[in-house]
């Protein structure tokens, strides 16, 4: 509670990484924001190039990807690019809620990541059946 404190009075990156930090019961998305300015880049920022934890980056990811002007932006730069491993599967896991989710999928499994993907959807099949409904359902 204290660092969810000290992140809404100062919101600085390093205040939301250490509070992304937390292994955890991380504060959520919605609360970190209040503070922030520009929720969308300090979460880009965050998830792109934060030297912290992997985990501060996939739950940066989770927070830029409930922003719809950016959502499809980010998926498809972290699909795309063979860096980007891990935010290619939080991509993965929000393409279901994108109305491009279908045409982002059908360019990931020809991308860097394709066998990655190939066997997640294998192992998943709600997300595979996700994946395959109309966005939004």
């Amino acid at each position: 509670m204290l660092t969810l404190l000290a992140v809404l009075l100062a919101a600085t990156d390093d205040d939301v990484v250490r509070a992304l930090s937390v292994r955890h019961s991380a504060p959520t998305c919605q609360a970190l924001e209040v503070g922030l300015a520009d929720p969308v880049a300090t979460w880009t920022r965050l998830a792109e190039s934060t030297p912290a934890a992997p985990w501060v980056a996939q739950r940066a990811a989770r927070c830029l990807l409930t922003h719809a002007e950016a959502a499809e932006a980010a998926a498809t730069r972290w699909l795309a690019d063979p860096a980007l491993a891990g935010l290619a599967d939080v991509a993965l896991t929000a393409l279901p809620a994108l109305p491009a989710g279908p045409a982002l999928l059908a360019q990931a499994l020809a991308g860097p990541h394709a066998a990655r993907i190939e066997r997640r959807l294998a192992a998943d099949p709600a997300l595979r059946a996700a994946l395959s409904a109309p966005a939004g359902r």
